[in-house]
């Protein structure tokens, strides 16, 4: 089996985000460090919902002696640097990174802290307790 890539967790979350998403392409002339995708975040208390970039990353789960972490492959430095000025502006942003569980065939999502609380930090680790987990179901938006 080939390894999972960027473009597949992408285009996974996708097809399982339960509400509207779209992907930008940056390739096709966006700003550099621009996120991957938008969704809208309607949180059950909101009567309006907020448009929220994501980027979307691939990592793993490493278990050292302090316990279990989450290594995130290829953060590029245009990629922290723009969610980093997007929250100097007052935007909210998400950096969500997905490791695919060959057990239960999907991919696990783990979302980062904020980043003004690691922005400047070289390691790319997170302990695991410290993230939240996205349960998006096993599905796609077409199973019922």
């Amino acid at each position: 089996m080939k390894d999972k890539i960027e473009l597949d967790f992408k285009r996974w979350f996708r097809n399982h985000y339960p509400d509207w998403s779209e992907a930008y392409e940056p390739r096709h002339g966006g700003g550099i460090g621009i996120p991957d995708i938008q969704i809208l975040w309607k949180p059950d208390d909101m009567k309006l919902a907020t448009l929220i970039p994501i980027e979307c990353k691939i990592g793993s789960i490493e278990i050292i002696k302090s316990g279990k972490v989450l290594k995130v492959k290829k953060v590029r430095a245009s990629q922290v640097s723009w969610h980093y000025r997007f929250w100097r502006a007052g935007g909210v942003s998400k950096i969500l990174v997905g490791v695919w569980d060959c057990y239960d065939v999907f991919w696990r999502i783990y979302e980062l802290p904020s980043i003004e609380l690691w922005w400047d930090r070289p390691s790319r680790s997170f302990p695991l307790y410290q993230l939240t987990e996205w349960h998006l179901g096993k599905g796609g938006k077409d199973d019922d």
